[in-house]
């Protein structure tokens, strides 16, 4: 069933850096994402990350989050020292291998929507932390949706204080 206030609410946020979808369990979040896209411009891509408890492990949810954008990307090379950089032990995330990724989403050449659904399952805190730089380095190309049934740390408040 088709929520048209709901949609239209997602509409309007997606001018905004994330949009944050919180609900309990079974009240449709998952869905009414799906309509949303269905109901979007078509050349308006969707990276779309179905999280579950495997993916609390940083290298992994950001290999995920890469392959995803890949997969809408029309450039080759998208994420590929990114990649490199995840598959290399030790590593610091932060540091070395987002600001690399974050600077090959500010060269995408349209818009792309960044669905992290089931966020909940995360819960290691070096993952909230590297999704929280994300957020706070957003390039404008990239709108990120997060759907959870909690509200995840990473510093919302500020976001929201400055209508981001």
């Amino acid at each position: 069933m088709p929520r048209p206030k709901l949609l239209a609410r997602l509409d309007a946020g997606s001018a905004r850096k994330l949009t944050l979808i919180e609900a309990p369990v079974g009240y449709g979040k998952t869905t009414l994402l799906n309509q949303w896209r269905r109901t979007e411009e078509p050349d308006l891509p969707f990276a779309w990350v179905s999280l579950d408890k495997q993916d609390n492990d940083p290298a992994r949810l950001w290999k995920h989050i890469v392959e995803a954008v890949r997969g809408v990307a029309p450039e080759e090379r998208f994420g590929a020292q990114a990649l490199t950089g995840l598959g290399m032990v030790g590593t610091n995330l932060v540091q070395t291998t987002l600001p690399t990724l974050i600077n090959d989403l500010t060269e995408l050449p349209r818009r792309v929507v960044l669905v992290l659904d089931d966020y909940h399952c995360v819960s290691n805190g070096e993952c909230h932390e590297t999704v929280g730089f994300l957020v706070q380095h957003l390039p404008e190309m990239v709108h990120l949706v997060i759907s959870t049934r909690s509200d995840p740390p990473l510093g919302l408040g500020r976001l929201r204080a400055r209508g981001k």
